[in-house]
């Protein structure tokens, strides 16, 4: 984007900057970042897939997120 606009940059620049901005960028992931509730439920099901019988179990949160899948 930078050189489209006719601005050059170095390697060692956009390498500086990923230093300096590191910590900023995961605090703002680890804000947006789901956290797990404190209440799951495991939902087990019989499927047959090809013939085969297989169990699903699933892992749900209080929000009815999703946290697992074992088959």
């Amino acid at each position: 984007m930078f050189s489209f606009r006719g601005i050059t940059l170095s390697h060692e620049t956009v390498r500086k900057w990923c230093t300096k901005f590191t910590l900023h960028f995961i605090e703002v992931i680890k804000k947006r970042e789901r956290k797990a509730s404190d209440k799951w439920l495991l939902d087990e099901m019989a499927i047959k897939i090809k013939g085969e019988m297989f169990v699903l179990c699933r892992a749900v949160d209080q929000e009815g997120m999703e946290r697992d899948v074992f088959l």
